[in-house]
């Protein structure tokens, strides 16, 4: 987006690039004032730790190479570590 500016919106398979997405109403968040809990669920089933780049002017890597994530295994790490964070601390 830093070629072009704005913001993506995506609707299954319809991408629409906006110049602002929502509208700034000054209503802040702020946990325990209006927000007296919060819960998250992390669904890294789908998780992609491979693409395959595409230049703006359709430009590909030569033999169609790919791009493999070097923090797959330090992701999962992560993502263990942080949901024994947050089960262990029954936060959820």
């Amino acid at each position: 987006m830093s070629r072009w500016g704005g913001e993506i919106s995506y609707n299954n398979y319809t991408i629409t690039i906006n110049d602002k997405l929502g509208s700034d109403n000054g209503l802040r968040v702020l946990f325990g004032v209006n927000l007296s809990s919060i819960r998250e669920t992390v669904n890294t089933s789908n998780m992609v730790t491979r693409i395959i780049p595409v230049g703006y002017n359709g430009r590909m890597l030569p033999n169609n190479e790919t791009i493999d994530s070097p923090l797959t295994i330090i992701g999962l790490f992560i993502q263990n570590l942080y949901n024994m964070m947050i089960l262990g601390m029954k936060m959820i």
